[in-house]
């Protein structure tokens, strides 16, 4: 009897262990199913984000051009004004030294005329002075806005460059979209696609490092919902899988 109670505790022991074990298996799944899940979401969220953040780029960019021409034009137009002014007023000093010159000559009217013209045409140099200095504040404010403005342009550029490894140059090809920590062994190294849009408005790939076989699936989702933003992440993903031969980045 004592052997066949030890022979049934160790049956029980061995049968716990067993649903212990699976107990902890089924958590294991459980929890890689959740992670999975969470990186999807997590991936979704970040292609919308690109994408709205590379929208809202190009919009402050176009606008920052347009103030920019704005600024410059209107320089240059108080830039004319301002030399229409100096002229004005250099033409006022060669008269007032002519009326100087004639003072020698009329000193009856010194006393009763000319002194009066003479405070008129300095009050008016004056005014002149006046305004040519406030046109030149003017354009230094004009100048250090544009800089401002430039300086905006570039801080996206420089997040998506400095924090994401991602750049876009202009090529005459068309537009380049390059890429660092694609390799895991050289996360430095660049990766680059170049784009182009043709006469129908219509996407169409000139080249790219890698050879990226589901890439005429993604150029044709690209050109039916223009979501630039997310042909990016997937480009992204797909150079990541095959350069590092694995299934996801």
């Amino acid at each position: 009897k004592t052997t066949q109670k030890r022979r049934s505790k160790r049956h029980n022991q061995a049968k716990a262990e067993a649903m212990s074990e699976k107990t902890t298996t089924y958590r294991i799944d459980e929890d890689c199913q959740q992670f999975r899940q969470q990186a999807d979401e997590w991936m979704t969220s970040f292609a919308s984000d690109l994408e709205n953040t590379y929208q809202q780029q190009q919009a402050r960019e176009a606008a920052g051009k347009t103030a920019v021409a704005e600024l410059e034009q209107h320089a240059a137009v108080l830039k004319e004004r301002m030399a229409a002014q100096e002229a004005e007023a250099e033409a006022e000093a060669g008269k007032v030294a002519e009326l100087e010159k004639k003072l020698a000559e009329m000193e009856l009217l010194k006393t009763q005329v000319l002194p009066e013209k003479v405070a008129k045409v300095q009050e008016k140099q004056r005014e002149l002075e006046r305004r040519n200095q406030e046109m030149l504040e003017e354009i230094a404010k004009i100048h250090k806005n544009k800089d401002y403005q430039i300086s905006e342009l570039t801080k996206g550029l420089l997040f998506f460059k400095q924090r994401l490894g991602l750049e876009f140059r202009t090529k005459d090809q068309g537009l380049a979209i390059m890429f660092k920590y694609i390799d895991y062994n050289q996360p430095d190294k660049f990766f680059s696609i170049t784009v182009h849009v043709d006469e129908n408005s219509r996407y169409q790939l000139v080249e790219s490092d890698v050879v990226i076989p589901n890439m005429p699936s993604l150029l044709n989702s690209l050109n039916e919902n223009n979501q630039f933003g997310r042909f990016v992440q997937s480009v992204r993903r797909a150079f990541v899988s095959i350069v590092n031969g694995s299934g996801s980045d």
